[in-house]
């Protein structure tokens, strides 16, 4: 997930690796994903993110990957996230904060804090 500004309102936007994404930078797979869909995000306000993944089989586009912001889905869609079978099962989970991207454009003017509480993941089948 990561925050995006749109000029006077900032929102979460998934932001995804995956088999078929259109550049080399992380995507958002679709363009109108976001929280919230009206207005901005607010200071000094917890939110709660959900991340659900699947993956594919084979070459198939059945793996599913499913965002939401306090219990309202922004994006739940099949997807692809591998065409080799040998490297569709999930052995790690890395969780990562950064701050920038590939151009000044994305560089801050003023330090910024995300605070994570209760991070906690789950496998729900095999």
């Amino acid at each position: 997930m990561m925050w995006y500004n749109f000029g006077k309102n900032v929102v979460f936007k998934p932001y995804l690796y995956y088999y078929d994404m259109p550049g080399q930078c992380g995507d958002n797979l679709i363009n109108t994903a976001k929280y919230p869909a009206e207005g901005s995000l607010r200071k000094n306000q917890w939110y709660t993110i959900k991340i659900y993944v699947k993956s594919n089989t084979g070459k198939r586009q059945n793996g599913r990957v499913r965002y939401s912001v306090d219990g309202t889905v922004i994006l739940d869609e099949p997807i692809r996230w591998t065409a080799n079978d040998d490297k569709r099962l999930i052995n790690k989970f890395t969780f990562s904060t950064f701050r920038g991207g590939s151009t000044m454009d994305w560089a801050s003017s003023a330090d910024g804090y995300v605070y994570f509480d209760e991070l906690m993941w789950k496998k729900l089948g095999d």
